[in-house]
């Protein structure tokens, strides 16, 4: 037996930090974000007053949150989510103080009940323990008419009670 070798069983030293480094070199892959975060606005304000909207929540952001520094050169008030904390302190540095972010996780999000606008929960729902109590707190921190945008990479089954 080679003692060198991890085992799958095995906890991988540094995960946050390969995380981080596997993301950042997908990053070129990523163009058009500016016309995508236009378009969803686009298509917001076919169903509420983006005009009116102040609070953005990103849950989920990861340690590149283009999209918080995009909507908070438009004027929002944009706050992400992130439960790594290696990925915490990555977005904080690239967003340099037009936005923030917070280390949360989001079945049980950092906000006021009633505080958001509108919440970007994009790709983020097949990573949860709990889907429906991630969407029990999305209900609980939107304002009254708020807007979620929920989507997943879970093309095949998605269930709202966790049997997913």
């Amino acid at each position: 037996m080679n003692d060198t070798k991890r085992r799958l069983a095995d906890p991988l030293e540094d995960i946050e930090a390969l995380s981080l480094a596997t993301f950042q070199s997908t990053l070129s892959a990523r163009q058009g974000e500016a016309e995508r975060v236009s378009r969803m606005l686009h298509h917001f304000d076919q169903i509420v007053d983006v005009s009116a909207v102040r609070d953005i929540g990103v849950v989920g952001c990861g340690p590149h949150p283009e999209i918080i520094a995009l909507l908070a050169a438009r004027g929002y008030s944009v706050t992400g989510v992130e439960p790594v904390p290696l990925f915490v302190d990555a977005a904080e540095k690239l967003l340099a103080g037009k936005g923030r972010v917070l280390i949360g996780c989001a079945e049980k999000l950092p906000f006021e009940s009633a505080s958001l606008d509108l919440v970007f929960f994009e790709n983020v729902l097949e990573h949860v323990e709990s889907p429906s109590q991630c969407m029990n707190e999305m209900y609980r921190v939107l304002r009254p008419g708020g807007l979620v945008l929920v989507t997943t990479t879970n093309r095949h089954r998605f269930s709202a009670r966790g049997i997913n």
